[in-house]
Formats: C-alpha cells, structure tokens, sequence
C-alpha cells in the first residue's frame, strides 16, 4: 500500500511541476512592418507628391531605397507587432548630420507611451506594460549627398527580442 501511495504521489508531483512548465507562455519574435516609402518635393508647407520609392533588399537583409534629392521630404508609416507579447519600446537611428527624421502623429499613441523613459525627438520609444501593437507615421528629410542607414529596433518581453530592421538611402 505505501508503494502504491508514493507511485501516486510522484505522478500527482511530475504532472503538476509539468503543467507549470507547460503554462500558455507564448514567445513571438517582435516584428517591423512599413509602408511603402512616399518621396513629396517642394517646401514643406506646399509638398508635392513624387512617387513611391522602390527598395530591393540586399544580402544581409537591407532594405535599399531609390536615391532621392536632397531637400525632398519621404513619409512612411511604421507598424510595430509583438503578437502574443507587449512592446516595451523602439529605437530608431541615423546619421542626424545627413537626414532630419522625426516621428510624427505621436499623439495617437501617447497614451501608451512612458513619457519619462521616451524621447520622441532622439527616436526612443518606450511602451507602458499592456500594448501589443502601434502604428505611427515617420518622416526624414536628407540634409546632404550621402548614403545613410536608418536602423529601427522593436523590443518586446519575449525571449527572442529584439527585432532590428535597416534601410539604406542615398541622397544626391
């Protein structure tokens, strides 16, 4: 009787220790998405539509835009998942000596938005516990001939963030 009590007691103790292990935990990888990128020409107060730009991605997964004048202003829209997990924040950066980027539109997610830990102007984002998704619009102005890079990272409270996406654009 005691063997078949401690029998029990020992699966009783693996199943339970396993459904802990077991718990719905998901862990997704944070994801990146984009618009496709806008290039308007003409002061900023009068801006006329160009066209879209194209973009090819290269060997490492870079996102290469056409070249572009200096001076013409590009819109996108930036869209950021952590699917079954929370954002905790993103981070863009550039060259600030070669573009002018901002985000704009920014009162449409304040609300969800650490204002003590964010800087909206040095590209930092930092998201308060709760919210998987955001959505903003962004736009960069390059200020000299150059080709830059534009790195943008999510992170989220998963074990396989962060998530870094770059786009490469030259301006002549």
């Amino acid at each position: 009787m005691k063997k078949i009590s401690f029998v029990i007691l020992t699966m009783a103790l693996v199943l339970l220790t396993a459904s802990c292990e077991f718990e719905n935990n998901s862990q997704y990888t944070p994801q990146i998405a984009l618009s496709l990128p806008i290039r308007f020409c003409g002061p900023a107060d009068t801006l006329v539509v160009k066209d879209t730009l194209g973009y090819r991605y290269d060997k490492d997964g870079k996102a290469v835009l056409d070249t572009i004048h200096v001076g013409d202003t590009v819109r996108m829209v930036v869209a950021l998942s952590a699917q079954g997990n929370m954002l905790t924040g993103f981070h863009t950066t550039w060259d600030t000596a070669a573009l002018q980027l901002e985000y704009l539109a920014m009162d449409s997610i304040m609300f969800a938005l650490d204002t003590a830990k964010s800087n909206i102007a040095a590209g930092t984002l930092s998201f308060l516990p709760g919210y998987n998704m955001a959505v903003f619009p962004i736009r960069y102005i390059p200020r000299k001939s150059a080709t830059t890079d534009i790195t943008m990272e999510v992170q989220s409270d998963s074990k396989y963030s962060p998530t870094k996406f770059t786009i490469q654009q030259t301006a002549q």
